[in-house]
């Protein structure tokens, strides 16, 4: 009797599984999704959330023949409401729509303007690749964001970045932004050493950037009613989705799925 009724519990919490809608959204300075894969990303203070939405977006792919449809979920931060940005950071959480076709290609990391890969600092313990970039304003998505809103931004960013595949169809992403310092002034892309001048230079944002971000594997409750800021206008312009997705393949004919490698 103690095995049926056990057999009966699991057989319902199965049920209202199946039957609880799939959601993504924002709790607080968190972006969290019930969805499988779960993950929950958290912006951390002195960061606030700025702004938050979704855009349908297409994918750039290794073949032309036909575009994936992506659902891009982001929310911006700073830790100020007004004037200049002195600092950015937001987050993404993209999905193809359809998953038996497409997937997301691993990273190689050809993004313009890479400075270092692999980095890792003691406080880091997100268990994914992070690079350090440097990214012009013009051109940039998030910057354009910025200034449809009447906030100005540096010509270019220095950016600790963040990606992840969590599963083929869906990919989390993270990047914690300042002003490129003046004494990094000179450089050449992959050549920056951590120590001496440049890791002196580099020491301050490095510990920021590792304190920005906080990440779980567990979806976290939605809140009652809406107690989000009013969000910022958009931009008038798509995001060239290549640099901040990353690049999304097709499957063979047949729809073979073990095709794909995280």
């Amino acid at each position: 009797m103690q095995s049926a009724l056990r057999m009966l519990l699991f057989s319902l919490s199965l049920v209202v599984a199946a039957c609880s809608p799939s959601r993504t959204g924002m709790n607080g300075n968190t972006l969290t999704t019930n969805a499988r894969p779960y993950v929950s990303m958290t912006a951390n203070a002195p960061l606030a959330l700025q702004g938050t939405g979704r855009l349908w977006i297409s994918g750039e792919v290794t073949s032309k023949l036909s575009t994936p449809l992506v659902s891009l979920d982001y929310a911006l931060f700073s830790d100020n409401a007004s004037g200049p940005v002195t600092n950015s950071a937001h987050i993404f959480l993209a999905k193809i729509q359809d998953s038996t076709a497409w997937y997301f290609t691993p990273d190689s990391w050809p993004l313009c303007g890479i400075v270092a890969s692999g980095l890792t600092l003691g406080a880091d313990v997100l268990p994914w690749p992070s690079r350090i970039i440097k990214t012009p304003a013009a051109g940039d998505w998030i910057s354009e964001m910025w200034r449809a809103n009447g906030r100005n931004v540096p010509e270019y960013w220095i950016v600790k970045r963040w990606a992840a595949i969590l599963d083929s169809d869906t990919k989390a992403i993270m990047e914690y932004r300042e002003p490129w310092p003046d004494c990094l002034e000179e450089y050449l892309p992959g050549s920056i050493m951590f120590s001496g001048d440049n890791g002196q230079c580099l020491h301050h944002f490095l510990k920021r950037s590792a304190e920005a971000f906080s990440v779980g594997f567990e979806p976290a409750a939605f809140p009652n009613g809406s107690s989000l800021p009013p969000g910022l206008k958009p931009s008038g312009t798509m995001p060239a989705t290549k640099n901040l997705i990353g690049e999304i393949s097709r499957y063979a004919a047949g729809g073979d799925n073990d095709s794909w490698e995280p």
